[in-house]
């Protein structure tokens, strides 16, 4: 039964030991790692091969904690039965960490949020999951709130493989670097002790949670000023908090609290997300306009260089043309070339191989014309995240990158509700 009582305000408990580091002078040591330097490896768990076990180890920053995981590759899935041991509060890495967080990290380096570990008053957690993966690394991190799409770098759990673990061990490239704590600005209120009152379930216990980690995603979306570059998805971040603090406030059911308090962060997130890909487009627009500023030199200097422009544009327009070769739809337009995606060159946010192949054969050609400018706009309708708009911009950028692009030829973004689904890369010479 003890899996369902907990004290009434064990965050408040939890909160107090974070003040405890504040009052001596001192935070505990941030356990900063990139994939590559850990050298953790991804196990290829082979289907049919029945269920095989991995150990989880703390870290620097909790080197008591420990766990293990038995992990089951099946037909279209693979299968995480995981538990852990003396995970203690994750306030104490600083106010704003509330949750735990468990992990999936892909050969490519490319990171997928498994879900919540919620740790019961007696430091034992355990999380049932399943991906799609069918190799991967794990580990666990603290974190605001328990949506989050990139990993932090406060890491205090990391896979290591058994003796008898069965399946093929590869190292992790990984992609992108972990948050650095002290990026999330906003590190919510601080909270009183926690008063001597009767027990509540674990239900009760989960709503809280999930209620103080709804407040923290929105105020790091605020800080992000997502109420300015992402204000509907911010505004209905901001509806379902006020719906879940409602609800905690009247006492209702503890599964509807959680339901609009998750609904908050992944809202938030959503907002939190546009807004940081929109200051970023809104700094390469200034880098963009500087490299085109007129330059000092005699406009006879330049004029070979536009004229020589002029002739190899519609040189490259045949170029692209012919690599692509009708392998997808494409328009040969007076001064670029528009290449058009469908809805169902997406399984979501990802690229499809096979379409992303087609692209390689493009990527050459703008590779070896370094003054070509590529321009990726992603279009959702109705039924789609403006979120997803962006992932598949982006999604498609990398893809590019990947297959030799230079960074700084393209520029990429997400658009407005449109009628149907689809992006679109926009080929043109440099003005």
């Amino acid at each position: 039964m003890s899996r369902f009582v907990r004290t009434g305000m064990t965050v408040a408990i939890a909160v107090c030991t974070s003040c405890l580091w504040s009052q001596k002078g001192v935070h505990p040591p941030v356990y900063r790692v990139t994939v590559m330097e850990r050298g953790i490896t991804a196990i290829h768990y082979q289907y049919g091969g029945g269920p095989t076990k991995v150990d989880f180890r703390g870290t620097a920053l909790l080197p008591d904690a420990k766990g293990e995981a038995v992990v089951q590759s099946r037909r279209e899935r693979t299968d995480v039965d995981a538990k852990f041991e003396k995970l203690t509060p994750p306030t104490q890495f600083g106010r704003e960490y509330l949750a735990y967080v468990l992990w999936a990290i892909s050969p490519d380096g490319s990171w997928y949020n498994l879900g919540e570990v919620i740790p019961e008053a007696s430091q034992r957690a355990r999380l049932r999951v399943s991906t799609d993966l069918p190799a991967f690394g794990m580990i666990v991190t603290a974190e605001p709130y328990a949506t989050v799409r990139r990993p932090s770098a406060v890491v205090v759990l990391e896979n290591h493989v058994r003796p008898d673990t069965e399946g093929q061990v590869q190292r992790i490239q990984a992609k992108g670097d972990l948050v650095p704590r002290g990026s999330y600005g906003w590190q919510g209120p601080e909270n009183p002790p926690a008063p001597k009152g009767p027990k509540v379930s674990m239900g009760r216990y989960e709503a809280l949670v999930h209620l103080y980690q709804a407040q923290n995603a929105v105020g790091i979306a605020q800080l992000e000023k997502a109420d300015l570059h992402a204000p509907d998805a911010f505004a209905a971040a901001r509806r379902a908090l006020s719906e879940a603090q409602h609800l905690i406030a009247t006492k209702a059911n503890d599964k509807l609290v959680v339901q609009y308090a998750r609904e908050a962060e992944e809202h938030a997130e959503d907002a939190r997300l546009i807004a940081e890909r929109r200051k970023q487009e809104e700094q390469l627009a200034v880098v963009e306009r500087a490299s085109h500023e007129p330059s000092a030199a005699p406009t006879e200097a330049r004029l070979p260089n536009q004229a020589d422009r002029e002739v190899r544009e519609p040189e490259i327009h045949t170029q692209l043309l012919q690599r692509l070769d009708g392998s997808l739809p494409a328009q040969d337009m007076p001064q670029s070339v528009l290449i058009t995606l469908p809805d169902n060159s997406f399984d979501g946010a990802k690229l499809l191989a096979g379409v992303a192949e087609k692209l390689a054969s493009i990527a050459a050609v703008l590779a070896s014309h370094p003054s070509v400018r590529v321009n990726i706009q992603a279009y959702t309708d109705a039924g789609a995240s403006e979120l997803q708009s962006w992932e598949r911009a982006q999604a498609v950028r990398n893809r590019l990158v990947e297959f030799g692009v230079a960074a700084n030829q393209i520029a990429f973004r997400g658009m407005s509700v449109q009628a149907n689904q689809r992006v679109e890369i926009i080929i043109s010479s440099a003005q």
